[in-house]
């Protein structure tokens, strides 16, 4: 090979170097996915695992979900990743586990950081509405007797996050609140609740059968616990079966005359269940 075309060849390679280096770096072009970008200009590298490249005088580029974040850029500032966190629950949020809450602690709901708590939720089996008056009175009805009937802090189990409802019939009162269910004809029902008096005497729930809907007809009672102490009872709680002719069923709390009373954790739930 001549020297003349040997120069030639060599030539051309330098030309063709040139040219690829200047599209490699050149302005406006950043550098690979995960690598570094190109120098000179103010492009963006892509980041890949290591997040964004490094930008000749530019930015680094925000990282795709890249386990190390965005990288540096040059005379610049690393990118962001677009990672974030599981949501956790709040206090008195509903929980089955304590990996679920930001306190790390579940009773049934989400207890306040570094204070347990017991709140049992009541079962889907359960027939009564709003049956650990969470709600204040809401599914339930008054009597048209006088006295009062309102939502109360006081819970059976301590809850902070729910309570009671209290009666008052401390002036010859006689005012209940009351709720009608459907029933299943035949069929085995467990009915309980949880009750405090406020000392001058007996608290009551009654739980009636009806031969119609939405409790219509002769009622027949069929348990009717009660409780005199100023401490919550346990759970009263007693097994039934309906009548053949049973359609609905109604539960009804009071206090008796002259007296106050709280109420909580009312369940009427086929058997066996509980609240």
């Amino acid at each position: 090979m001549s020297r003349r075309l040997a120069f030639a060849l060599l030539a051309s390679v330098a030309l063709l170097d040139a040219a690829c280096s200047y599209r490699r770096f050149g302005n406006g072009d950043g550098g690979p996915d995960g690598g570094v970008a190109g120098t000179g200009g103010s492009s963006t590298g892509r980041g890949g695992i290591g997040g964004g490249g490094t930008g000749g005088g530019g930015t680094g580029g925000a990282g795709r979900g890249g386990i190390a974040g965005g990288g540096t850029g040059g005379g610049g500032t690393g990118g962001t990743t677009d990672a974030g966190t599981d949501a956790k629950k709040s206090p008195g949020e509903p929980c089955t586990s304590a990996f679920e809450c930001s306190s790390g602690l579940c009773g049934g709901r989400c207890c306040n950081p570094g204070v347990g708590c017991t709140c049992t939720q009541p079962s889907a089996a359960n027939l009564i509405v709003n049956p650990g008056f969470d709600n204040a009175l809401s599914g339930w009805t008054q009597g048209a007797g006088a006295g009062s009937a309102a939502a109360a802090t006081d819970d059976a189990e301590g809850c902070p996050f729910s309570g009671s409802v209290f009666i008052d019939n401390s002036s010859s009162g006689s005012k209940t609140i009351y709720q009608c269910v459907s029933v299943n004809p035949s069929t085995s029902y467990d009915f309980g609740v949880r009750m405090r008096s406020n000392g001058s005497g007996y608290v009551h729930c009654d739980l009636d059968l009806f031969p119609a809907a939405n409790c219509g007809g002769s009622n027949a009672t069929v348990s009717s616990p009660s409780w005199v102490n100023v401490q919550w009872s346990g759970d009263l709680s007693a097994t039934m079966m309906t009548m053949a002719a049973t359609r609905s069923a109604r539960v009804t709390c009071y206090p008796d005359p002259n007296v106050g009373g709280n109420f909580d954790m009312v369940y009427l739930t086929p058997a066996p269940g509980g609240f």
